[in-house]
C-alpha cells in the first residue's frame, strides 16, 4: 500500500492538478474516477473528498457534494453583484466574481481536496462561455495549485470543455476504452 500511494502522489504532481477521464460510454471512465478517489480517501486521509453526486454506500465517508445545488447561493450572489451592470462589463464583473468566490469562501470548500466530477461538461461546457458555473470553474482552474486541489472529471469527448477556462488547465488526460475481444464468451 506504500508503494501504491507514493505512485499516486508522484504521478498527479502532489496530488494537485487538473485530470480529464475521456472515453466512449461504458469504458470504464466512472470506474477509474471512483478506484481513484477512494484509494486517494484511503492513503490520504487529509485529503477532502468532493463528488458531484452521492456515492455509493460501499464508498463510505465523503467531505460533501459539489455541484450546481450547492453552489447556488453563492452563484445568486454572483449575480446580485453583477445588476446595474452594462452589458460590456458584464463579462469583466463576473470574472471578478468568481475569482473572489474562489479566494475566499470557495477556497475553504476546496482546499486540501479531491474534485471527483462526473459529466465534467456541465461545468466547463464550450457552448456556454457565460454561465457562471463555466467561469466559477474557470477561476478554480486558474488557483489550483494554491487550493491543493485534485480536479478529476469525466466526459466523453475534450471538445466538449470550454477552450479558454478548462482546456489550458489540463494537466493529464486519460483515456478510456474497450477491450478488444471477450475471451469468456460472456456479452
Amino acid at each position: 500500500e506504500r508503494s501504491q500511494a507514493t505512485q499516486l502522489y508522484r504521478l498527479f504532481n502532489e496530488l494537485w492538478g487538473v485530470c480529464i477521464v475521456v472515453g466512449d460510454p461504458g469504458t470504464g471512465k466512472d470506474l477509474f474516477g471512483n478506484y481513484l478517489s477512494y484509494k486517494i480517501k484511503r492513503y490520504f486521509p487529509w485529503k477532502r473528498i468532493l463528488r458531484d453526486e452521492k456515492p455509493r454506500r460501499l464508498f463510505g465517508e465523503y467531505a460533501g457534494l459539489f455541484n450546481d445545488q450547492v453552489l447556488r447561493a453563492d452563484l445568486l450572489r454572483m449575480k446580485e453583484v453583477s445588476k446595474g451592470v452594462g452589458v460590456l462589463q458584464l463579462d469583466e464583473v463576473m470574472d471578478k466574481a468568481a475569482d473572489d468566490w474562489v479566494t475566499k469562501s470557495g477556497q475553504v470548500l476546496l482546499k486540501n481536496s479531491l474534485l471527483y466530477l462526473t459529466e465534467y461538461w456541465r461545468y466547463c461546457y464550450n457552448r456556454e462561455p457565460h454561465n457562471p458555473m463555466n467561469k466559477t470553474m474557470g477561476a478554480i482552474h486558474k488557483v489550483k495549485r494554491h487550493l491543493d486541489c485534485l480536479i478529476l472529471g469525466t466526459v466523453q469527448l475534450p471538445s466538449e470543455l470550454d477552450k479558454k477556462t478548462c482546456l489550458p488547465w489540463v494537466d493529464w488526460l486519460v483515456t478510456c476504452t474497450r477491450s478488444a475481444t471477450n475471451k469468456t464468451g460472456f456479452a
